[in-house]
Protein backbone atom coordinates (compact mmCIF):
# COMPACT_ATOMS: atom_id res chain seq x y z
CA UNK A 1 0.00 0.00 0.00
CA UNK A 2 2.87 2.37 0.79
CA UNK A 3 4.26 1.86 -2.71
CA UNK A 4 0.99 3.10 -4.23
CA UNK A 5 1.07 6.20 -2.04
CA UNK A 6 4.67 6.85 -3.05
CA UNK A 7 3.74 6.58 -6.75
CA UNK A 8 0.89 9.06 -6.36
CA UNK A 9 3.11 11.38 -4.32
CA UNK A 10 5.72 11.42 -7.10
CA UNK A 11 3.03 12.30 -9.65
CA UNK A 12 1.73 15.12 -7.45
CA UNK A 13 5.23 16.53 -6.97
CA UNK A 14 5.32 17.26 -10.72
CA UNK A 15 2.19 19.42 -10.46
CA UNK A 16 1.86 22.96 -9.05
CA UNK A 17 -0.27 21.97 -6.03
CA UNK A 18 -0.17 23.75 -2.69
CA UNK A 19 -1.60 20.84 -0.69
CA UNK A 20 -2.65 17.25 -1.35
CA UNK A 21 -4.00 14.33 0.62
CA UNK A 22 -4.32 10.76 -0.53
CA UNK A 23 -6.62 8.13 0.91
CA UNK A 24 -6.36 4.48 -0.15
CA UNK A 25 -8.58 1.71 1.18
CA UNK A 26 -8.09 -1.94 0.37
CA UNK A 27 -9.51 -4.98 2.06
CA UNK A 28 -11.83 -7.94 2.00
CA UNK A 29 -15.49 -7.44 1.13
CA UNK A 30 -18.42 -9.76 1.77
CA UNK A 31 -21.85 -9.30 0.23
CA UNK A 32 -24.96 -11.23 1.28
CA UNK A 33 -28.17 -11.55 -0.74
CA UNK A 34 -31.22 -12.42 1.32
CA UNK A 35 -34.60 -13.40 -0.10
CA UNK A 36 -37.62 -14.20 2.07
CA UNK A 37 -35.39 -14.15 5.16
CA UNK A 38 -32.97 -16.74 3.74
CA UNK A 39 -29.43 -16.22 2.52
CA UNK A 40 -29.40 -17.01 -1.21
CA UNK A 41 -25.92 -15.82 -2.11
CA UNK A 42 -22.64 -14.99 -0.39
CA UNK A 43 -19.92 -13.30 -2.42
CA UNK A 44 -16.47 -12.70 -1.00
CA UNK A 45 -14.05 -10.47 -2.85
CA UNK A 46 -11.42 -7.80 -2.43
CA UNK A 47 -12.11 -4.11 -2.80
CA UNK A 48 -9.97 -1.09 -3.55
CA UNK A 49 -10.67 2.61 -3.45
CA UNK A 50 -8.50 5.71 -3.73
CA UNK A 51 -9.31 9.40 -3.34
CA UNK A 52 -6.99 12.35 -3.94
CA UNK A 53 -7.77 15.91 -2.88
CA UNK A 54 -5.59 18.81 -3.98
CA UNK A 55 -5.46 22.54 -3.33
CA UNK A 56 -4.12 24.59 -6.22
CA UNK A 57 -4.26 28.38 -6.52
CA UNK A 58 -6.96 28.62 -3.85
CA UNK A 59 -9.27 25.96 -5.33
CA UNK A 60 -9.80 22.37 -4.25
CA UNK A 61 -10.07 19.46 -6.66
CA UNK A 62 -10.98 15.84 -5.95
CA UNK A 63 -10.64 12.61 -7.91
CA UNK A 64 -11.43 9.03 -6.96
CA UNK A 65 -11.22 5.58 -8.50
CA UNK A 66 -11.80 1.96 -7.63
CA UNK A 67 -9.23 0.69 -10.14
CA UNK A 68 -5.71 -0.07 -8.93
CA UNK A 69 -4.18 0.09 -12.42
CA UNK A 70 -4.95 3.81 -12.78
CA UNK A 71 -1.78 4.76 -10.91
CA UNK A 72 0.47 2.72 -13.19
CA UNK A 73 -1.25 3.99 -16.35
CA UNK A 74 -0.90 7.60 -15.21
CA UNK A 75 2.80 7.15 -14.39
CA UNK A 76 3.50 5.96 -17.95
CA UNK A 77 2.07 9.23 -19.33
CA UNK A 78 4.52 11.36 -17.30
Amino acid sequence: MIDKIDKVKKLLEKLPVDYADIRIVKGPFTSLSIRDGKVVEVVESSNFGMGIRVLCSGSFGFASTNREDVIERRQKKH
